[in-house]
């Protein structure tokens, strides 16, 4: 078992872990999903048992005051910040697999994230928490922002999230 970085061969089974985990909003697509790893691999990473991957996070710089929407490919210049030292991150997804939900490795991912964050002294991490996800961030610390606007693509239950690190 461990938390490593991505590597190409990994997108199948985070792309199958996507498809598997939302019931109400539309999968994206594998290229959506790794140009996030491609602007900022660093802090991407996945949970493996046996060389299978059971888990996945998928973080990255963004400046810019509204998330970015779902679907939408990331090219470097997308993301608002000259360097990645200080920057805000968004936590752009944290799937589990059903069968190994509830042991602590969502936490393990987080874990990881938070301590890359620190070593880039990031300031804060953002999210949108989609189907009842937020209750899941609370306990990770992080505080709903509800004075921010959030694109209808994340569904009608989204909150914004935010985090000091």
């Amino acid at each position: 078992m461990c938390v490593r970085s991505i590597v190409s061969n990994d997108w199948a089974a985070i792309h199958q872990l996507e498809l598997d985990s939302y019931s109400q909003l539309a999968p994206e697509s594998i290229d959506t999903l790794r140009s996030k790893w491609l602007v900022a691999p660093e802090f991407c990473f996945v949970y493996a048992i046996s060389n299978t991957v059971v888990a996945y996070l998928l973080a990255h710089p963004w400046n810019n005051k509204t998330p970015p929407k779902l679907h939408q490919r990331l090219r470097v210049d997308d993301l608002g910040v000259a360097d990645l030292q200080c920057s805000p991150l968004f936590l752009h997804d944290l799937v589990v697999s059903r069968e190994h939900a509830g042991n602590g490795i969502g936490s393990s991912l987080f874990s990881r994230l938070l301590s890359v964050a620190k070593a880039y002294n990031i300031s804060s991490i953002n999210l949108v928490a989609v189907e009842g996800a937020h209750t899941y961030w609370q306990r990770h610390k992080f505080q709903i922002v509800s004075e921010q606007v959030i694109d209808e693509c994340y569904g009608s239950d989204a909150y914004t999230m935010t985090l000091s690190v």
